[in-house]
């Protein structure tokens, strides 16, 4: 109710007349005056404060539609092993530029693991977009799609590798896909890469990967402008069992990380070629060597001292002809411009091992390895200097620094160098004869280590920047006074250069346990950058926590490096930034602050640009939010008239703020100007358990089971850091235990003398209620004059203290007025209290006071109460419960005058809409329901969650609703009640003009168009009456005879069923031979019309025309008829005509084009209504593939044909028998009397109908049953 419109009783008595007026009445729920408006507002602000829901005439709600949903798309990793990748996706430019032009902005799609499915989530607008199972086959995702099944087994790692870009081209025509009009342009580019995944089951899997992007030209941008993505993967090849133990970690040796650190994105540049190679590490401490094109292992590497940890590549192939060998290279550096592949391993023992593959495959005689094995060797050397698991391993693009890190909080700084004179004393005398070759010059070389550095936390990331990253000095100075460190170094060109040593600097970064980015300077073994400090939390938020459970949420697990595909000439490739993993499932979004040669681009260090939520646990409490709140001149607080962010509550430390994603009918710059991002307010010490807004939607309380109430503020733009947009301005600590329900004041505050209006002062109290059995009052107007730069938030001050219920108080709200009081518990009632309150004053001493006294106690419900709200227009509110009812109770008696029965399960939230006349409600039952407060009738019924359906929020204008529950789903429904009304009337026009335009071809006797137009209606009963009234108006003629007579036809020759609809007539006579002549007397035309005659007497249906269009069906309106057919010869009042027209398609139509016409419709709809009962939805695939299989329709109509046969048979042989009986009482009686026997003949005939017809009637009563 934090939207509630103050209205005082006079100005309430007044809508309500007026909603009389317009709509007939209001609510009969609504009663006498309750307790009267604490102050009054004048005319104009009373105006200002009312709506246009209360200014127009309130429209019922009858539809909403599920259209945007935010998902879970990462659990969190295995702990050791990577689960999430990162893919860039450019886009095509719109403008009409060469189609050759390479694009400038990018989308990154996020590729996680989630049990036994690979995501991929779009990081602009955080939709899930595709869903990959283990075949391969994403399912595009759609918020009312079914999902997609795995096989159980779950994902352990995850990785790309070969990613590679295409050239963008120009693609004229139609989208069927979109289900738009004709497209005359679009411009596309795709992007491919290849994805391995490993399963716990030791599954090795191998997919190729397409992204296909598509952008309206910029002739067409009036349109729909957004980019289309598509994602398409096929599995290529799966490896049984790949590993003897678990697989803990991938690695390519073709990674972007691995291309970013040479500067070469793409395959080809700088003279180097890709190397499609993948490395294994598994928890038998065997790491093994894959050939990706190929599928096979190429090398087997054991020796580890346990479970494989780390993997890092160091590959260079320059491309055929290009070396860089001797020219200008210092002694010992000439092998480092050859061809080299190296491996670096670490493990649980932590070791680093360096193995040289290059070598080993060109010494070794041995044929390539299999899918099973391949060539096994020794390390090369090994390099001890970890204590703990060694989780982070680099090298720089020219092979030369190494970095390592490891759980013992210890990183290993190491170089290349020439090994000591006992290493080249081992060299052959005889090669001295020869030339010294390259091979043998990096044999001299080993590691050293330069440093062992003190990390400060367990190194989980590390990783080179990209070559001849420098950082810029402003970005410098930024950081040096928060390191407290001296930087040897120069400022040359706006950038920084280490002045210690003529070599090129070397940056890398490191990320662990502390949950914090930090960049270092490899050469003087010291950071440089470190992310900035989360200014969101409070300075005492870490009271009474606990720093080792800090370190298990915040710690990071994996960090990516991602820059666009633009050309590099710009100095920095567009969009270069990391992407940090974090284990509470947190990816945020950082900028690198480095730039490339000599152009700098100064960016914030580290700063945070983005951040999204992989999942959110249960989901608890959800308010809607806005974030730009302007004082009027009269000091109150306007209401915004768009909610901008949306708040939930979640099974953790901290709020999660989403910014609200722009409706679905939006225009296409709101939607390009809307970026996904998640905010965290932290501050809790533990898990938080509800939120409510201020009556202006600015401030946000939430309250936590630390026994604390957190009240927080968005930050003016002035203040505002790019990382937390909202800052902790109160702290409410007084509760013996947890607090579980918040209400703020919903009337704005006066503002004090002397102050404007604030954001802060929009609401004057907080009441805060709590598992102790109390509720608190607490004064807010000490907010109205501090500072929102203040570093500590202000200490709320209690005003009173009041036990109200024996068990858990669930849920309290506060009337418009700000008048009453209202509390749910589990102890079964609902209780109501006269709230009073005292603003500061001269006349009080300026302290604030208030009071509580109960008014009333409401029993009715049998289990306890989850949810109280007051209606913003009625004297009345409404209740939840455990009971699966909801209440609605009067302010006058407390009585209870409405009842609301429909869920299967406890009801959990109720909140009152359009103007209270309508309430939504939510329960475990995983429903979302819609009721009529004035007939108790359930207007809507919603099912998109698996789960319980924790709470919900409406927006300003009622237009949208979100429900978020405990399967981790936030869900966001919007109001299609005008668009069904004008989908409705249009069809309603459309079938009156169809049926009218059916009627005209009946009495035309257009049967084929007729035909048509039915099957097209699906309209089974309008065509079963045009097939009756042609059999009715058969001419005369022996329909039996000429039954048999096509019969006969059937049964004479063996390639009978291969003949001509029309050489099937002609045989069984109904058309006339070729060489046949009419009767020379007749007048032509009447032989043209005996003719016709002749062949309508002799058709099958009672129409040569209609057999003729049943022998020209189309496939789908033929399995359309068919299905009619089965369901008419289900009765037997029917089934003459379904026997007929089984006969003529049986007749026309082979058994080969009848399956062909099954297959062929398979995975289509049939239009019209469907199984659901809804008219214009399609049916799911599978269902649809059950309603049209060809064996199950056949076997109904041959079950049912043969009882009809059956009963034929029966009443053949009673006639037989009726008319024996009557032959023999002939014989024996005479014929005396003429007139008695015909008489008594007569009243036989009438009882031997009466008795088939009571036959017939038991037969259909059966095949009803």
């Amino acid at each position: 109710m934090a939207d509630a419109v103050v209205l005082s009783p006079e100005q309430i008595a007044a809508l309500l007349a007026q909603q009389a007026g317009r709509s007939g009445g209001a609510s009969s729920s609504s009663s006498a005056p309750g307790p009267s408006s604490a102050g009054h507002l004048t005319q104009q602000q009373t105006s200002a404060l009312v709506p246009d829901t209360f200014r127009k005439p309130p429209r019922f709600k009858s539809d909403l539609r599920l259209t945007q949903s935010f998902e879970p798309f990462y659990a969190g990793g295995s702990g050791t092993g990577n689960c999430t990748a990162i893919l860039p996706v450019p886009l095509p430019a719109s403008s009409s530029s060469s189609p050759s032009s390479t694009s400038t902005e990018e989308r990154l799609l996020l590729l996680t693991t989630l049990d036994d499915l690979i995501l991929v989530t779009d990081s602009f607008t955080g939709q899930v977009i595709a869903r990959i199972n283990h075949h391969g086959i994403p399912t595009q995702a759609d918020p009312l799609g079914q999902p997609v099944e795995g096989d159980g087994d779950e994902l352990a790692a995850l990785t790309l590798s070969n990613v590679r870009w295409s050239p963008v081209s120009d693609v004229s025509g139609s989208t069927e896909d979109q289900g738009t009009a004709e497209i005359p342009s679009l411009r596309v580019q795709q992007t491919s890469a290849t994805m391995v995944s490993a399963t716990r089951a030791l599954f090795l899997r191998f997919y190729s990967v397409t992204v296909t992007v598509a952008v309206p030209t910029a002739a067409h941008e009036g349109g729909n402008s957004q980019p289309v993505i598509r994602v398409e993967a096929r599995l290529q090849r799966s490896i049984t069992r790949a590993h003897e133990a678990a697989i803990v970690v991938l690695s390519a040796s073709s990674s972007l990380s691995a291309a970013l650190r040479r500067r070469a994105p793409t395959s080809g540049s700088n003279g180097e070629q890709h190397l499609q190679m993948l490395a294994t590490g598994s928890s038998d401490g065997t790491v093994k060597v894959w050939d990706v094109a190929g599928g096979y292992c190429t090398h087997v590497l054991k020796g580890h001292g346990g479970v494989v940890s780390a993997l890092a590549w160091d590959v260079f192939l320059p491309a055929s002809g290009v070396s860089d060998a001797g020219k200008g290279k210092q002694k010992g550096e000439a092998g480092r411009g050859q061809r080299r592949i190296n491996l670096f391993t670490g493990s649980v023992d932590g070791r680093v091992r360096w193995w040289n593959l290059l070598a080993t495959a060109s010494e070794s005689s041995s044929t390539p390895g299999t899918s099973k094995g391949g060539i096994q060797q020794k390390p090369r050397q090994t390099l001890g200097t970890h204590v703990s698991v060694v989780r982070g391993l680099s090298v720089s693009a020219d092979g030369r620094c190494l970095v390592t890190g490891a759980r013992d909080r210890t990183m290993g700084i190491w170089r290349l160098q020439a090994a000591g004179a006992k290493r080249r004393e081992s060299v052959p005398k005889d090669s001295t004869k020869l030339k010294k070759s390259k091979a043998a010059e990096d044999e001299e070389m080993e590691w050293k280590l330069v440093e062992a550095v003190n990390a400060s936390e367990s190194v989980e990331c590390l990783g080179f920047l990209p070559s001849g990253s420098k950082l810029p000095a402003r970005a410098l100075q930024a950081v040096t006074q928060d390191l407290d460190v001296a930087m040897d170094g120069d400022v040359e060109g706006g950038n920084y250069h280490d002045t210690r040593s003529g070599k090129q600097q070397e940056l890398f970064y490191s990320a662990g346990s502390s949950g914090k980015l930090r960049i270092w300077d490899f050469s003087r073994s010291q950071i440089i950058a470190v992310q900035p400090e989360d200014v969101g939390a409070s300075p005492n938020a870490k009271l009474g926590g606990d720093d080792d459970e800090d370190e298990e949420t915040r710690g990071v697990q994996e960090v990516h490096l991602t820059w666009s595909s633009g050309e590099e000439s710009s100095g920095q490739p567009a969009g270069t930034q990391f992407v940090v993993v974090h284990a509470d499932q947190t990816f945020a979004f950082r900028s690198c602050p480095f730039t490339f040669g000599d152009k700098a681009k100064l960016l914030a260090p580290l700063s945070l640009t983005k951040q999204m939520v992989g999942f959110n646990d249960q989901v608890t409490d959800v308010v809607l939010l806005s974030s730009a709140i302007k004082p009027e001149a009269n000091g109150i607080n306007k209401a915004p008239e768009v909610d901008t962010h949306l708040a939930i509550a979640t099974n953790s430390h901290a709020v999660h703020v989403y910014t609200m994603p722009p409706a679905a009918s939006s225009s296409d710059a709101d939607a390009a100007n809307c970026a996904h991002s998640v905010s965290l307010l932290r501050g809790h010490t533990n898990n938080v358990l509800c939120l409510d807004r201020s009556c202006d939607a600015g401030l946000i309380a939430s309250g936590s089971k630390d026994r604390t109430c957190r009240l927080w503020a968005p930050l003016p733009r002035a203040y505002a850091s790019v990382e937390v947009g909202w800052k902790c301005v109160g702290v409410a600590q007084g509760h013996a235990e947890s607090v579980g329900a918040v209400a703020l004041a919903r009337r704005p505050a006066a503002p004090a003398e002397g102050h404007t209006g604030s954001p802060l002062s929009a609401s004057p109290f907080l009441v805060t209620a709590s598992s102790d059995r109390t509720v608190k009052v607490w004064d807010l107007t000490p907010l109205a004059t501090s500072a929102l730069e203040n570093a500590e938030p202000a200490r709320l001050r209690s005003l009173t203290t009041l036990k109200i219920h024996d068990k858990d108080i669930n849920s309290v709200d506060v009337a418009p007025n700000n008048a009453l009081l209202i509390s749910g518990s589990q102890d079964r009632t609902a209780k109501v209290f006269t709230l009073t309150y005292s603003a500061p004053s001269k006349a009080n001493g300026g302290a604030a006071s208030a009071s509580l006294k109960l008014l009333s106690t409401c029993k009715g419900h049998k289990r306890g109460v989850w949810c109280v709200r007051f209606s913003p227009v009625d004297k009345a509110f409404a209740t939840a419960s455990g009971d699966k009812t909801i209440k609605l109770w009067s302010l006058q008696d407390f009585t209870c005058v409405r009842t609301f029965e429909g869920h299967t399960n406890s009801v959990l939230r109720v909140d009152f809409i359009v103007a209270g006349m309508q309430l939504l409600s939510t329960a475990s039952d995983g429903l979302v329901k819609l009721w009529n407060v004035k007939d108790e009738i359930c207007a809507w019924t919603g099912d998109a969650h698996e789960e319980q359906v924790w709470s919900l929020a409406v927006t300003k204008d009622d237009k949208r609703v979100i429900t978020v529950g405990a399967d981790s789903m936030i869900r966001i429904w919007e109001d299609r009640t005008l668009e069904e009304q004008v989908e409705k009337q249009k069809k309603t026009s459309e079938e009156v003009q169809q049926e009218q335009q059916f009627s005209n071809f009946l009495v035309a006797k257009d049967y084929r168009n007729a035909i048509h137009l039915a099957l097209n209606m699906n309209h089974p009963r309008r065509l079963l009456h045009l097939f009756s009234t042609v059999v009715s108006q058969r001419p005369g003629g022996d329909a039996a005879a000429a039954a048999g007579a096509l019969l006969d036809s059937a049964l004479t020759g063996s390639g009978a069923h291969m003949l001509s609809a029309d050489a099937i007539l002609r045989n069984a006579g109904v058309l006339p031979a070729l060489n046949g002549s009419s009767n020379g007397h007749a007048d032509a035309n009447k032989a043209q019309e005996d003719a016709e005659r002749l062949k309508d007497r002799q058709s099958i249906t009672g129409l040569y025309s209609v057999d003729r269009i049943i022998a020209t069906l189309p496939p789908l309106q033929l399995v359309q008829l068919l299905h009619h057919v089965r369901d008419w010869n289900t009765s037997t009042r029917t089934s003459d005509i379904a026997q007929s027209i089984l006969h003529a398609i049986l007749r026309f139509h082979t058994m080969e084009n009848i399956i062909d016409a099954f297959e062929s419709v398979q995975g289509k709809g049939l239009g019209g209504t469907t199984q659901s009962g809804k008219a214009g939805v399609n049916m799911s695939r599978d269902k649809f593939s059950k309603m049209v299989d060809a064996s199950t329709m056949f076997e109904s109509l041959l079950l049912y044909t043969e009882r009809h046969y059956s009963r034929a048979d029966r009443l053949l042989m009673e006639a037989a028998m009726l008319d024996f009986t009557l032959s023999s009482m002939t014989a024996v009686i005479g014929e005396e009397d003429e007139e008695v026997s015909t008489n008594e003949e007569m009243q036989t005939l009438q009882n031997g109908k009466a008795v088939s017809d009571a036959s017939e009637s038991d037969e259909d009563s059966d095949m009803d049953d």
